[in-house]
């Protein structure tokens, strides 16, 4: 049985302009500034560094690159 994260970084239709709670808690905006990441990356890597499956979905090249950087380059989350 494998652990699959859909929608790791939130849905964001559902939003209805109030931001995404995901990307934009406070935590996590501390932490991507910290390591000087985005805070995706910061969200897809703990769920990557804990064996997770991640199906992040995007059209935009830059955010495609930026997974796949993220998943070929070593963790950067300290436990």
């Amino acid at each position: 049985i494998e652990f699959l994260s859909y929608s790791t970084l939130g849905t964001q239709h559902a939003m209805q302009g109030k931001g995404n709670p995901v990307l934009t808690n406070p935590l996590i905006v501390d932490l991507a500034e910290y390591y000087e990441r985005s805070t995706a990356e910061v969200v897809l890597s703990w769920a990557i560094q804990r064996g997770m499956s991640v199906i992040p979905r995007s059209s935009k090249r830059a955010h495609i690159m930026e997974l796949a950087n993220l998943i070929y380059s070593p963790p950067f989350l300290e436990e």
